[in-house]
């Protein structure tokens, strides 16, 4: 038996840990978590995430610590990666890479929505000439890959999954590797893309515009402005915390709203509309 690996971070106001079986496995999982996140002490952790891999479990660090590990694991039920929250399973996937990229996505929506300091929406942002531009949607609505596009084109990568927002309306990175689903396998939820994290960590910037869209192949991509009110239900509808934290989101969001354009529609190839994006948020 070996001992346990361990990381912290104290990030957006949120304590978290996580402790795995081997050095290797916490190296896999640290990747899959924004680059910008620095490990900290293990202090005041309200959340541990551990990851017990069943060929080589970890020795207990305290007594009465033990992760119980249900009998049905053996035979024809056997999956070699169990996920705990705390002494509750999270998980068990019989491949690393699904296991840890279940405990990254668990991790990160715990941290945003229980954030006090910043307000949380589930979108895609890039950077322009000194504003981001912010893509709301939910996971698989395309925002990764109109990101990724945009990315291309020149636009700085600032995060494919949440926009962290301060009390100043002011954008922050969020520096995770950007992913795209490749196919509906449990092995290969997504593929991650590393090569955008070599840049700057950026700056955290006022948005200059607010891409509310969804994907149909085919589409023609004809925008319409939206005006405060409707873009402000917009971002409501990715919000990850408003009935946590109803009063502090309707104020945040309000006053980017009110000073940032937002168009919305339908698009086709992400390609086929990067050009017009940048040129209005210019």
């Amino acid at each position: 038996m070996g001992q346990w690996a361990r990381i912290a971070f104290d990030v957006y106001g949120v304590k978290v840990g996580i402790r795995l079986s081997s050095q290797g496995m916490l190296e896999h999982v640290r990747r899959l978590l924004p680059t910008n996140w620095p490990a900290s002490p293990e202090v005041s952790i309200r959340r541990l995430y551990s990851v017990v891999d069943m060929e080589s479990p970890p020795e207990s660090p305290n007594r009465g610590s033990v992760l119980v590990v249900p009998k049905e694991l053996g035979g024809a039920a056997y999956k070699r990666y169990s996920v705990f929250v705390n002494r509750r399973i999270l998980t068990r996937h019989s491949h690393l890479e699904t296991a840890a990229d279940r405990l990254t996505q668990d991790l990160q929506l715990y941290i945003a929505s229980r954030s006090e300091t910043y307000t949380f929406i589930h979108a895609g942002v890039v950077g322009w000439h000194g504003r981001v531009i912010v893509i709301p949607g939910r996971s698989g609505s395309g925002k990764s890959t109109l990101v990724n596009a945009l990315v291309q084109a020149g636009a700085a990568y600032y995060s494919d999954e949440y926009a962290p927002v301060d009390k100043y309306g002011r954008v922050h990175a969020y520096l995770r590797p950007l992913s795209q689903r490749v196919d509906g396998s449990e092995r290969h939820i997504k593929h991650h893309c590393f090569y955008h994290l070599e840049q700057p960590i950026p700056g955290a910037a006022p948005p200059g515009l607010i891409v509310a869209c969804s994907y149909r192949r085919g589409a023609a991509w004809r925008p319409r402005l939206l005006n405060s009110a409707d873009a402000l239900l917009k971002l409501l509808e990715n919000s990850v915390a408003v009935r946590r934290w109803p009063k502090s989101t309707l104020s945040t969001l309000g006053q980017i709203v009110q000073s940032t354009e937002c168009i919305a529609g339908e698009r086709g190839e992400s390609t086929e509309i990067v050009n017009h994006i940048l040129k209005r948020c210019c």
